[in-house]
């Protein structure tokens, strides 16, 4: 019986897509160390209120704060959708956009990342991404 039940969940996960799709975006200003390890970051010219610009466009697209957390927001669209918001210690900040459970980027994703690009007013030319 316990087999048959790991069999059951290993090909629930396969099938639902349990891993979910997370794009991360960081968000420096120049002369900071960059990270080896992403893929989009996002060069800002001046101190910005981040988590202002996070809850504004959170608030925009009506998600819902989740108090126990430190910043996230979360609204169902066909799952979940999540904005996670946090600053490393070297003053970097990290936003999550988070899709559950399925491993495909959501419309609201994009709309979440364009809206964040558009507030930090960012140029083409100080946005490295290596994943489009």
């Amino acid at each position: 019986m316990k087999a048959l039940t790991a069999i059951l969940i290993l090909i629930s996960i396969f099938l639902f897509g349990c891993d979910g799709h997370v794009r991360t975006l960081y968000i420096r200003e120049p002369g900071m160390q960059k990270p080896n390890w992403t893929k989009v970051i996002i060069e800002v010219d001046k101190e910005i209120d981040i988590p202002h610009i996070v809850e504004k466009i959170a608030k925009k697209f009506k998600l819902k704060q989740e108090k126990e957390n430190n910043i996230w927001w979360r609204k169902e669209v066909n799952g979940s959708f999540q904005i996670s918001l946090n600053q490393k210690q070297d003053g970097m900040w990290i936003i999550m956009l988070i899709d559950w459970p399925t491993f495909i980027r959501s419309n609201i994703s994009e709309q979440v990342e364009k809206e964040i690009r558009m507030e930090l007013k960012t140029k083409p030319n100080k946005i490295s991404s290596t994943d489009g």
